[in-house]
């Protein structure tokens, strides 16, 4: 590595870089001796134990090790001598918590003699991740645990130069082959035809052209698989294609997590997979001076545009999501003397996207200008921030309508309701108006049902963004409590009723739906409590209507005599009320004369001259008194007489209000 005619500033300034390269991993580094004592730890090893890197090199391997798994150390110190070795086991940091692993060991020749290099990986996240896609995916089969992934790396003139025991496994079952390093890989294959297939795959990528093929492998009378290949051009410091890595996976069912995560790092500098990971150099002050290729696409940026720009107006908004101030977050880094720090944040495409990187920030140096500064490694987690975002919305939009549905139910003391506002982060002090958007039956009875429960979703968090943060699925429609943040003594009728009115009016305009009636209610005494106001909202969408058809929006205070009605519509003793006062009108038949005299007996009630009366059912004057003769010998009532004509309106209107509710009485 390091060459006679160098001079010492030279070896200086790139040891301390490839040491900056290996501090700035985030994966754990240790070079351990024979014993299994610590030569050397890394930054992130450090952080990850809770030691000091000093305490580090007072300690053994055995320290770090989990009690129950010390007695395997001296089996796999052998094997990491013999052929290289990849496990997993348990670590125990400082604290004494446990911290699940993947250990990749092998054995290097340094100056002082032979040393074991392990790079480790903390899997605690991989592991959760695995256990919910098993519960999640049971169905899919071909996909276990601890998953190798066959690799292998070859040069110009296809001798093995790295392979992995999946690979040699492979090849042993799929071709009966015992490989060797250094020996050309294909004179294993006896088949011609796929020799020849293998050879044109590793010549495309040894010019320059990566590459994916899927093919079925094996010789027929052995063990074939279709795999995934993908054939990766190798390249050295200056940039030359020395040889071929190749990646291969089951691509019959197994997890695509595992197949990320099972990449062998061949020579950790010169054989690298993609890693799909944006690196970026900052000058001391935060200006952007190298962003890797990677980054740009990702971004959308071309080198001009970005470089020399300070990081905070080019790839950050102001504030993310949760209200944090990214720009005064990185301005302190550079002000206060921090050594960094890791942070999951949104960040700003060229075109405006936000999208989510888990940054690791470290002081380090430009590896093109040499200037010292900070280096930052982004990993794009937008998926996973954007499905926990959903979650977390999903989460709350549940609790909220268990929340309200106990409350409009009783279920809930005071001080339960106050403890669970607490939890959602909901003031439910008042005052509120509440509204009940209702869905119209044609609407519901549109599109299939995942469609309309998506186009409620919506309408609940739209409803939340531009009207109301409570907001809930309650029994006859949408519910909100609209805040009024005025006094709670100008809380009038015309002033609930304008604020209404323009809620409405703007959700509308700007969210067109499937709601197309709201029900309103105001406190009019400040003792009235949410589960009476929703109450009140509901009656006025249900009963709003006949009073006053054709309106967008019913307010309860406006539905007169049908408030005093409107909680006993269902009951006995008015279906008696109706059955005592128009019985022998509705029994009439056949059923188009019965209407014909209801709606007669309705204009006469309007108290109107028999001739409008006859324009509007398009009848002559003198049938229009024949009925009325009629009807006051069926009802046994005078028309004329105030008392009857009163008793005639409320138990018509009754009968239609119980038929708009689908009540069939025989009368």
């Amino acid at each position: 590595m390091f060459r006679q005619t160098d001079s010492l500033e030279d070896l200086t300034q790139e040891l301390s870089f490839f040491r900056s390269i290996a501090d700035f991993a985030r994966d754990i580094i240790l070079v351990l001796s024979d014993d299994g004592r610590i030569c050397y730890a890394n930054q992130a090893a450090a952080l990850t134990y809770g030691y000091s890197l000093d305490e580090l090199q007072e300690l053994r391997i055995h320290d770090l090790r989990a009690l129950q798994t010390v007695q395997e150390i001296d089996s796999q110190l052998r094997q990491a001598r013999s052929e290289g070795i990849l496990f997993r086991t348990l670590h125990r940091k400082r604290s004494g918590e446990a911290l699940p692993v993947e250990v990749s060991s092998r054995t290097i020749a340094t100056p002082a003699g032979e040393r074991f290099i392990s790079v480790i990986r903390d899997i605690s996240e991989l592991q959760h991740l695995e256990g919910m896609r098993r519960s999640q995916r049971e169905f899919s089969h071909g996909i276990v645990e601890g998953l190798d992934i066959p690799f292998f790396a070859v040069d110009q003139e296809y001798r093995y130069i790295e392979y992995n025991q999946a690979h040699v496994r492979a090849m042993n079952s799929h071709y009966g082959a015992d490989i060797q390093m250094g020996e050309s890989i294909l004179n294993y294959y006896a088949n011609n035809e796929t020799r020849e297939m293998v050879r044109h795959n590793l010549d495309e990528a040894l010019a320059g052209r990566a590459h994916v093929v899927e093919a079925l492998v094996g010789d027929e009378e052995r063990q074939q698989k279709h795999l995934r290949i993908e054939h990766n051009p190798v390249k050295d410091a200056q940039g030359s294609i020395v040889g071929v890595a190749v990646f291969c996976s089951d691509i019959s069912g197994q997890k695509k997590a595992e197949q990320e995560v099972r990449v062998c790092d061949l020579r950790y500098r010169e054989l690298v997979e993609d890693t799909q990971v944006v690196i970026m150099a900052l000058g001391p002050a935060g200006n952007i001076g190298y962003i890797n290729e990677y980054g740009l696409e990702f971004f959308g940026f071309r080198p001009a545009e970005i470089f020399g720009q300070p990081l905070t107006a080019a790839l950050l908004p102001e504030q993310d999501g949760d209200g944090r101030n990214l720009w005064r977050m990185y301005e302190e880094l550079w002000t206060t003397g921090r050594e960094g720090f890791r942070e999951t944040h949104e960040n700003r495409t060229a075109g405006g996207k936000r999208v989510w990187l888990d940054w690791t920030v470290r002081r380090g140096v430009n590896p093109q200008s040499g200037e010292a500064g900070w280096l930052c490694v982004g990993i794009d987690v937008t998926a996973r921030e954007r499905m926990q975002a959903e979650e977390r919305k999903g989460y709350q939009r549940r609790r909220c309508n268990e929340l309200l549905q106990d409350i409009i139910a009783g279920r809930l003391s005071k001080q339960q309701i106050q403890q669970n506002a607490a939890q959602l982060r909901l003031n439910l002090s008042g005052p509120f108006i509440c509204l009940l958007f209702g869905q119209s039956a044609q609407a519901a009875a549109l599109g299939d049902q995942l469609v309309r429960r998506q186009e409620t979703l919506d309408m609940v968090d739209s409803l939340k963004h531009l009207l109301s943060p409570i907001v809930w699925e309650a029994t006859d429609g949408i519910g909100v409590l609209l805040p009024w943040t005025g006094a709670a003594e100008e809380l009038t009728a015309e002033a609930a009723r304008q604020l209404t009115i323009d809620s409405v009016r703007r959700f509308a305009q700007l969210c067109p739906s499937q709601y197309t009636a709201v029900g309103a209610a105001y406190p009019a005494q400040p003792s009235t409590g949410i589960a009476e106001l929703y109450e009140q909202a509901a009656a006025a969408l249900t009963y709003g209507p006949l009073q006053q058809a054709g309106q967008s929006v019913y307010f309860w205070h406006e539905l007169g005599w049908v408030r005093l009605l409107a909680k006993n519509i269902d009951s006995a003793q008015t279906a008696q009320y109706i059955n005592d006062t128009l019985g022998p009108l509705l029994r009439l038949s056949p059923e188009e004369k019965r209407q014909h005299m209801l709606n007669t007996l309705r204009e006469l009630l309007s108290g109107d001259l028999f001739e409008l009366i006859a324009q509007r059912l398009s009848v002559h004057p003198q049938t229009v008194r024949y009925r009325k003769k009629v009807i006051e010998r069926l009802l046994r009532v005078s028309l004329d007489a105030e008392v009857g004509r009163t008793n005639l309106a409320v138990a018509l209107k009754l009968h239609e209000v119980r038929r708009t509710k689908g009540l069939t009485d025989d009368y």
